[in-house]
């Protein structure tokens, strides 16, 4: 888990300890090739596919780790593991059994303040999935019309979802920040970690168009305006 150097005083909410601290590591993730190309108009369902199953050999552990505490308080409103099946299933990908999965060896899911922090992450990702989707269904159209599961996963109701978040992580006594930040810091940091070693979901010749594409992800700009 990253070292971290915060001053408490004048006592900042906890959303705004998380937010400053982890700024830098949420703005790398929207400038990653992978997650630009998500918002261009020549993006293919090749593409698509393989960030799906990408994102799988992470998410799948992650929420596994998350679910062994049932009791815990903070737990995800919906399983990203489902979505990203039924979305790889919709556009006819079978994930291999022996794929790559990433570990979390860095991180105690039975603490509280830990599991606040990547709740954080994961349920502000949500709401900027919400542009991710409106991209993905006017550049793919019909062939993502239902494999958008992942990116869309509250079907409305991802406002309401972030903020009974947010007010759950002001709200719940006890909790440290430092763990908290670290946590939420170390999500971001190894999501664009493991991104980046994904070169299937752009390569060479991706990457070479990306500059004419100008596309960009909005994710992080999204997100802050929402408080992320």
């Amino acid at each position: 888990m990253p070292a971290l150097n915060f001053s408490l005083s004048p006592f900042p909410s906890r959303i705004d300890l998380l937010r400053e601290h982890t700024r830098t590591a949420h703005d790398a993730i929207e400038a990653m090739p992978g997650m630009r190309r998500l918002m261009a108009t020549d993006y293919t369902i090749n593409e698509y596919e393989a960030l799906l199953l990408r994102l799988l050999g992470y998410i799948e552990p992650l929420e596994r780790m998350l679910n062994y505490a049932p009791k815990a308080h903070f737990q995800l409103g919906c399983s990203r593991t489902a979505c990203l099946y039924a979305d790889l299933a919709e556009i006819g990908a079978k994930p291999l059994a022996n794929a790559q999965r990433a570990g979390f060896s860095a991180l105690d899911f039975a603490d509280e303040s830990v599991r606040a922090g990547i709740c954080y992450v994961l349920e502000g990702s949500a709401l900027g999935g919400q542009v991710i989707r409106r991209a993905l269904n006017q550049n793919l159209g019909t062939r993502v019309a239902n494999a958008i599961n992942y990116f869309d996963c509250y079907h409305g109701k991802h406002g309401k979802v972030w903020r009974s978040t947010l007010s759950q992580i002001e709200q719940t006594p006890n909790l440290d920040a430092t763990r908290m930040v670290g946590a939420a810091a170390e999500i971001f940091g190894s999501l664009h970690a493991w991104l980046g070693a994904n070169r299937e979901a752009h390569p060479a010749e991706v990457l070479s168009g990306l500059k004419q594409t100008g596309a960009k992800c909005p994710f992080a700009r999204f997100s802050n305006w929402i408080g992320l």
